[in-house]
This record gives C-alpha cells, sequence and structure tokens, in this order.
C-alpha cells in the first residue's frame, strides 16, 4: 500500500530538489480515478495496482519518453526522474 508520496517515490516522480513528487503523483491519481482503499493518520493510502495503471496511461500519454514538463488537466508540473523501485 502506498502513500501519494510512496507512489510518487516508486515511480520515480521527482522534483526540481529531488523529493518525491507528491502534488503530480496526486494528479496521476486523479486522472485515473484512483480511490484510496483505506486512510492513514487523514492520508489516502493506494493498493499497488494503481502503479501499473499509472506506468500504462502516464507512458502513453508521453510515448514513453520522459519529458521534463509534464501537463496534466490544465497544470504543469516540472519533474526529474529517478529508476523506478523494482516491484515484486
Amino acid at each position: 500500500m502506498y502513500t501519494t508520496s510512496e507512489v510518487a517515490e516508486a515511480l520515480g516522480l521527482l522534483t526540481k530538489r529531488g523529493r518525491p513528487h507528491a502534488a503530480l503523483a496526486k494528479a496521476l491519481l486523479r486522472q485515473i480515478k484512483a480511490q484510496p482503499i483505506a486512510y492513514d493518520n487523514g492520508k489516502p493510502v493506494y493498493g499497488h495496482c494503481v502503479l501499473s495503471v499509472i506506468r500504462a496511461t502516464f507512458g502513453q500519454a508521453v510515448n514513453y519518453e520522459l519529458p521534463e514538463c509534464v501537463e496534466i488537466r490544465g497544470r504543469r508540473f516540472r519533474v526529474r526522474y529517478w529508476p523506478e523501485e523494482s516491484v515484486s
């Protein structure tokens, strides 16, 4: 199970300062209409399946390239990439 920040970290999405890009992950979760499976101290927690859905949706949207600027629902995000964690 992943919080929004952990989704960003698992997908290798970082801010310019090298932190997990939680805002971009939140926008991607909204884009795929993901529903939290639980809440931990008020923070939504998502299941492992959201990672594969985001990978497929986001990858198709950017033609599987890694752009420095991503636009989702009219918002622009500057993003850096880190290798994704391996999911078993």
